[in-house]
Order: structure tokens, then C-alpha cells, then sequence
């Protein structure tokens, strides 16, 4: 019973956690049931104090600047496509759409399961079953996609990944690590962001120098329970196209 959880709290991550667990609550602008697409968009330079990271290496970012500066990239990045990969062989994976206040997206589940959002629409469909739109008050299938809705909107904002990276109190810090991770150089920072109430064994997150995440390696125990994630984001900028499902 504690396993899914803790793998779902593990996967809540700066970038777009694909089903991480949060309260209910948050809110996000309306937006057609059709599709949202987005443009190409190319990396904005980063400002003066995000630069500085490279001039200073081995000086922790604070985690304001940090949260700040990363959550400016994936604004400007606009759009990514993800992968979730967890150690008891789950992933999911799909494009996301960054917006003031939410996250479009389409996301696929190993166990079979799809999610849709789109401003904050939301459909959802359990393995084998039809689509759901979610609906407060509504069915019991209606009223689950809602929850799932619920939980998308609170915890895979921009607000939100700026809240989780903000949560780090020792800064973080460049391990002296630097690969090409998803077709680009990156550099990896490691922090204890603070995620719904937990602090991770271990949190590090891969930057380009555009301040875009490229990985996120996440590691928590949650009673006795220890669960490891990875979340590798690629294509940033790239053209996507989220559309509405049909509902029978």
C-alpha cells in the first residue's frame, strides 16, 4: 500500500511531474476542449544572475535564484516532451504545454491508464475503458477524473515546480558533474526541496545552459518504503499538439 504512494510523491518533480500527489486547489485559465498546440520555440538567453552559475561554478545557486531561474526556462521553452521512469518498471511519458497558471498535457501510463488536461478540462481513461471527462458531482468515473484533474492542476504548474525548487534549504549545488543528457550539455545541481511534507534522499536536477531541466533523479523513503524516479525532458520548444478525446 505505501509503494505507489511514495512513488507517485518521488515523481513530483520540477518539471512536469506526470501524476505527482498534491492537495486540491489549484487553478489554472480556461481553455478550448479542442487541442492546444504550441509554436516552436527557441531558448531564451538566460539574465546577468542566471548567468552567474557558470562564472562562480562551485558556488551554491540559492534556491530562490535557482527557482527562478528555471522556472523562467521552462516558461520560455514552452513546450517539452517527458518521461517518467520509476524502479518497479512503471513510466509514463507524453508532451506538455506550459501555461501561466497550468500545464497542458497528454500523458500515457504503463499500467494502460491516459490523462488529458488542457486548461482545466480534463479527461481521463483507465486501462481498457472509455474516456471520462472529469466532472465534480458527477458520475463515479466522472467524479474520479476530477480527482485526478485536481491533482494534475495543484501540483504540475509552474507556481507550483517554483514552490518545490524554492523548498531547498542548503541552495543547491553543481556536483562537478556536466554530460549530454537528451541531445544537449548539462549540468547536474543537487538540493532537498521539500515535497508534500517529505524531503528526499537524494533530488538532483540535470540544466542546460538555457536553465531548462533536462533530468530530474529523484530518490525517497516514505515508511521504510524507498523509491527511486527519473524524469528526462526533450524537444524543448518543439511544436506539440494536445487534443481533446472523444467522450462515448
Amino acid at each position: 500500500m505505501l509503494r505507489r504512494p511514495a512513488a507517485l510523491l518521488v515523481s513530483v518533480l520540477l518539471s512536469v511531474s506526470l501524476l505527482g500527489a498534491a492537495p486540491a486547489g489549484a487553478t489554472a485559465p480556461a481553455a478550448p476542449a479542442g487541442h492546444a498546440a504550441a509554436k516552436v520555440a527557441k531558448p531564451a538567453t538566460p539574465s546577468k544572475k542566471c548567468k552567474a552559475r557558470h562564472k562562480k561554478p562551485r558556488k551554491a545557486v540559492g534556491s530562490k535564484r535557482f527557482a527562478r531561474c528555471a522556472v523562467a526556462a521552462m516558461r520560455k521553452g514552452t513546450t517539452v516532451q517527458v518521461r517518467g521512469t520509476f524502479d518497479d518498471g512503471r513510466w509514463n511519458k507524453g508532451p506538455a504545454r506550459f501555461r501561466k497558471a497550468g500545464t497542458d498535457a497528454s500523458v500515457v501510463y504503463s499500467e494502460g491508464a491516459k490523462l488529458v488536461v488542457i486548461g482545466t478540462n480534463v479527461w481521463h481513461k483507465e486501462a481498457g475503458k472509455p474516456w471520462v471527462k472529469g466532472k465534480k458531482g458527477g458520475t463515479a468515473d466522472e467524479q474520479l477524473a476530477w480527482m485526478v484533474g485536481q491533482v494534475w492542476l495543484a501540483s504540475s504548474s509552474l507556481k507550483a515546480y517554483r514552490g518545490y525548487l524554492r523548498s531547498s534549504n542548503n541552495g543547491w549545488t553543481w556536483t562537478g558533474r556536466t554530460r549530454k543528457l537528451n541531445g544537449v550539455r548539462a549540468k547536474e545541481y543537487v538540493g532537498n526541496p521539500k515535497l508534500m511534507g517529505h524531503r528526499p534522499d537524494r533530488y538532483a536536477v540535470w540544466l542546460d545552459k538555457w536553465d531548462r531541466p533536462v533530468r530530474v533523479d529523484s530518490r525517497l523513503t516514505i515508511g521504510g518504503i524507498t523509491s527511486t524516479a527519473r524524469q528526462d525532458f526533450s524537444k524543448w520548444g518543439k511544436k506539440v499538439t494536445i487534443k481533446a478525446p472523444r467522450v462515448s
